[in-house]
């Protein structure tokens, strides 16, 4: 009989670890297998250290599925100011961002005065934490043709007078550097990707 693999909720949420406890139930006549279990568990871990090339598909996958980000501004005192936002309206691979907001919002002010910036994704499985980070630059967009693409007919919500609301703007972000962490290894992404 083969050793089962079970993940024990319970001892998950009374540690409150981050990273998953995966427990092995050996049954009397599998105890021969431990050394099995461990040497796969080794060739799992010597197979992720040499995996060097990212995945772009996969990144881009990632981001799609994503519902929330998170973007961050320096405030007049340089010290990083994090918000919760709604996906990006638009983006084009891991290089650009879109976003739709307040011209009139704290975080536009910020950017103006200046545009360095970082952006944020996550997704939180029950044994997987995947994240990517981006680093670059947000540029305050009132043009309205790009206004005009990304809105979306419940924006009327925030925005009373429409597409053409002066309180309406576009953030752009353009990414120059990024780190991908995902099973336990953290990648820096490839500049080449960001030129």
């Amino acid at each position: 009989m083969a050793p089962r693999i079970f993940w024990d909720e319970k001892i998950y949420h009374k540690t409150n670890l981050f990273s998953p406890i995966i427990l092995f139930r050996l049954e009397k006549n599998c105890i021969e297998k431990f050394p099995e279990i461990l040497n796969n568990i080794q060739q799992i871990k010597d197979e992720m250290k040499g995996q060097g090339n990212m995945d772009f598909k996969k990144l881009e996958k990632f981001l799609n599925r994503q519902k929330v980000s998170f973007i961050c501004s320096i405030d007049s005192e340089n010290f990083p100011n994090v918000k919760a936002m709604l996906k990006p309206r638009k983006h084009i691979g891991v290089k650009e961002f879109y976003f739709s907001t307040n011209t009139s919002s704290m975080r536009v002010k910020q950017y103006q005065e200046n545009p360095n910036a970082c952006i944020y994704f996550y997704h939180k499985g029950l044994i997987k934490y995947e994240g990517l980070m981006l680093v670059g630059k947000m540029e305050v967009i009132s043009d309205q043709k790009i206004k005009s693409e990304i809105w979306r007919p419940g924006d009327k919500i925030f925005y009373k007078k429409g597409v053409t609301d002066p309180d309406y703007c576009v953030l752009k972000f353009s990414a120059i550097k990024g780190r991908y962490y995902c099973d336990l290894k953290t990648e820096n992404l490839d500049s080449a990707l960001f030129c």
